[in-house]
């Protein structure tokens, strides 16, 4: 291969790749208005995929997509701060069977599902003694 041509092919590849990175765009966190739960002394920061504290001690993370279901910055923010979130609708079991749920956190703050009260009668005829 000549060398001015290798040269040229060498400009241009970095001339694109250039392009490239300049037109890529970093997803910055929003929030930090948010204090952190766990720990107290961090601030809630909002990615795209999840939601954790700002200290990095911490470990608090909150995934945003929750069985089949995506969280918005207001969800978090209640789970965050009022350590429940409103009755959310249209989570996706395993099974892909919906369902209604609350989001909040356990003992070591793990996100988990919470139910409201059951509403159902009771199936068949009821005992008289």
């Amino acid at each position: 291969m000549n060398p001015d041509t290798f040269r040229k092919g060498i400009e241009v590849y970095a001339a694109q790749i250039t392009e490239e990175l300049l037109q890529v765009q970093v997803s910055v966190a929003d929030g930090g208005h948010i204090p952190c739960p766990k720990c107290r002394s961090g601030r809630i920061l909002l990615y795209p995929k999840v939601a954790k504290c700002s200290n990095v001690d911490c470990g608090l993370t909150v995934f945003r997509n929750k069985g089949e279901k995506q969280l918005t910055d207001s969800q978090i923010a209640d789970l965050v701060t009022k350590g429940k979130t409103s009755l959310i609708k249209g989570f996706r079991s395993r099974d892909g069977k919906p369902f209604d749920a609350y989001l909040t956190f356990d003992k070591d703050f793990r996100t988990v599902y919470g139910f409201p009260p059951r509403t159902d009668k009771p199936k068949g005829k009821e005992r008289r003694r």
